[in-house]
């Protein structure tokens, strides 16, 4: 069916183009009888008015902020974007979705179409197209980043201190007693990766253990099967008492990987995680890892573009922390006392 437009209306009404224009922005005086027969026509054809269109002549901006994330589906991205959008409802805004899954092309489509059609702002989860191509896909567009550090939007990028993270993870174990800790890292183009792994190495440094590449292991990806296939190779490269998997669902892929082979964990190897997703709570045993702030950071991620918006100059950001949450999957290795106590949580 073809679409009606202003020209539709304005011929079947007997009148200009401008004319409908009038009516339906309400910007200048229309003789009754004209706008009467307007608004039949409009009614007899079913017009729709495009709303940015409408707004936009009445000098108002289009109410929308663009969103493009790496995936639409995972609990993280879910946890951050809901606590995101009820700032932006709070103050009669909404936003508008799409996922890169991943791909620059992708990520740049995106992009060109949402700047095109005239978001008043951008909220990017973890871009993945080089800092020049980003930043001329900007432009002036008020823009906040999530996951990833651009010195030239240095006030403008809501970040985690990784590289503490990781390092928090990694002496954890090391307090434990462990010595020979494996580090299952998700693909080392990620800035985010690098530094997680810069923390677990530096920690290991610290405590003066040499670094041994065949405990550290880059994954295909993010996901489950990828940290079991980790835990494979690693079985077959050396011993390890303990694990570092740099998110949660390696972890838990890791974690059946270790009870394929009748591995018990804690008791033959330690594992934590990153990220402190629900299904932490949902393993046996259950997954201790470093919690990330996910609603903490949706909100200052939303509120930080709102004082964009709003032509103010943007608060300096700090990293967000994260922090050590210690359940089953992490104990002395055999023969020595733990001097931590699991957190069971129901």
């Amino acid at each position: 069916m073809k679409k009606v437009t202003i020209h539709d209306v304005a011929k079947q009404a007997g009148v200009s183009p401008a004319t409908v224009s009038r009516v339906l922005n309400g910007t200048a005086k229309v003789k009754p009888d004209k706008a009467e027969q307007v608004q039949k026509v409009i009614a007899e054809l079913g017009y729709r008015p495009n709303a940015l269109a409408h707004s936009l002549a009445q000098g108002k901006g289009s109410g929308t902020v663009g969103v493009i994330v790496r995936h639409l589906y995972g609990e993280f991205f879910s946890l951050v974007l809901s606590a995101f959008e009820n700032e932006l409802r709070a103050k009669g805004l909404h936003m508008i979705c799409s996922s890169s899954n991943g791909s620059a092309q992708e990520e740049r489509q995106s992009l060109k179409i949402m700047t095109q059609r005239g978001v008043e702002a951008l909220f990017l989860m973890a871009p993945c197209l080089p800092d020049a191509e980003l930043l001329e896909l900007i432009g002036t567009t008020p823009t906040v980043l999530m996951n990833r550090y651009i010195p030239e939007l240095a006030r403008s990028c809501v970040t985690i201190d990784n590289r503490l993270g990781g390092y928090l993870a990694t002496k954890h174990l090391l307090d434990l007693g462990h010595e020979r800790i494996a580090c299952i890292t998700a693909y080392l183009t990620r800035q985010f990766a690098r530094q997680r792994l810069e923390g677990y190495l530096e920690a290991l440094r610290e405590k003066g253990i040499a670094r041994d590449d065949l405990l550290i292991i880059e994954a295909d990806d993010l996901y489950s099967e990828s940290g079991t296939q980790a835990t494979e190779r690693l079985l077959k490269l050396g011993s390890f008492s303990a694990l570092f998997a740099t998110n949660d669902l390696m972890a838990a892929g890791a974690l059946k990987a270790l009870q394929a082979h009748a591995y018990s964990v804690p008791e033959d190897v330690s594992i934590i995680g990153f990220d402190d997703l629900s299904l932490c709570q949902l393993t046996t045993p259950t997954l201790s890892t470093m919690h990330y702030p996910t609603e903490e950071m949706g909100k200052c991620a939303a509120q930080h573009l709102l004082q964009q918006m709003e032509g103010k100059a943007p608060d300096t950001l700090s990293p967000f922390k994260s922090y050590l949450k210690i359940r089953e999957s992490s104990a002395a290795p055999k023969g020595q006392t733990s001097p931590v106590k699991p957190l069971v949580e129901s």
